[in-house]
């Protein structure tokens, strides 16, 4: 599922500002109203294991601790509406975080709790959960944060049984946490050669490109 969406809030680091931040901050943490206890499950599934002992909190409330460099970004907003609109609560209502580029996990919901603090917290969602590493034993799992380079054809769609042979338009999507988006290459022979395709020009850092390519077809057959 790939989706965009413009929202409107103030810059957290504004907030920051006005409350004003030692220089001892390294870290701020966000707090969300939503509480409950963390099922292990998807952290087994994601590690297709079973056979090893998950960490169990307890019931806690949903927190982030983001580093004091990201939580000060100016894209880095509290937000209270989205696509013009006041959110609703399914969204995080009243007000819920935003964190451009960053993964989904971060972008917590329902703030009640806004704290700055000398340390990075240990909370449970990106000590625990949301973490990358070699194994479920490996000691030095890293937290995710920015997304990956990523790219999604979008047409001529799967399901799509056969094309007739002649001009087709192949669409796509490619978005990236860390960096903008300047060039795109499709192969249509299962990677032995690649071709530059044309990506869309948009002032949004942060929202996916849109790229397309005209693929001609004279020779039937199967292509990936």
């Amino acid at each position: 599922h790939v989706s965009s969406g413009e929202w409107t809030g103030v810059p957290l680091a504004e907030v920051l500002k006005r409350a004003g931040v030692k220089t001892s901050a390294v870290a701020v943490r966000l707090e969300g109203w939503d509480e409950g206890r963390p099922d292990p499950t998807s952290i087994y599934r994601s590690a297709a294991r079973a056979d090893f002992e998950v960490f169990d909190p307890g019931v806690i409330n949903y927190d982030k601790g983001l580093p004091l460099a990201k939580a000060s970004h100016p894209d880095t907003i509290v937000a209270w509406a989205h696509n013009g609109e006041c959110l609703r609560h399914v969204h995080g209502a009243p007000l819920r975080l935003i964190v451009p580029g960053w993964g989904g996990n971060w972008w917590v919901k329902w703030i009640h709790k806004i704290e700055v603090m000398n340390h990075m917290p240990d909370c449970y969602h990106q000590t625990h959960n949301f973490v990358s590493g070699s194994s479920p034993e490996d000691p030095n799992k890293e937290m995710m944060t920015a997304l990956g380079v990523k790219s999604i054809i979008i047409e001529p769609r799967d399901e799509t049984s056969s094309l007739a042979r002649g001009s087709h338009v192949i669409r796509g999507l490619a978005w990236s946490g860390e960096g903008a988006i300047t060039r795109v290459e499709i192969s249509l022979d299962g990677g032995g050669t690649w071709r530059d395709v044309h990506v869309e020009y948009s002032p949004d850092r942060w929202l996916w490109k849109r790229w397309s390519y005209l693929w001609e077809v004279d020779v039937p057959g199967n292509y990936r």
